[in-house]
């Protein structure tokens, strides 16, 4: 990330600046906290899938050939969930506290 230094005169204009760069912010972080929480409900949810069909395996109601297209199929798309789930994790803003008044 890279930090944005420039200074400013009127002391109003920084904190007006400030203040909204602070409610960009919470809505940035309110973004990832959503998208956090969607990931984790798809994550659950292709899990107990995965689970199920284990299940299903094992009192052969699906043949092996299926469970193993299948379970791929779910790995491949649990790996992906969990890329997206770290991505947002190490979301952060930028510092706004690096402006100065001359």
């Amino acid at each position: 990330s890279s930090d944005l230094a420039f200074r400013v005169k009127d002391r109003r204009l920084l904190e007006w600046f400030r203040k909204a760069l602070k409610e960009s912010h919470v809505d940035e972080m309110d973004y990832h906290n959503n998208a956090l929480s969607e990931l984790n409900k798809q994550y659950e949810r292709v899990q107990k899938r995965l689970d199920t069909m284990y299940e299903d395996k094992l009192d052969e109601k699906i043949t092996q050939e299926f469970y193993d297209r299948k379970s791929k199929d779910y790995d491949k798309q649990l790996e992906q969930i969990l890329n997206s789930i770290k991505k947002h994790s190490t979301f952060e803003p930028p510092n706004i506290y690096s402006s100065q008044i001359e």
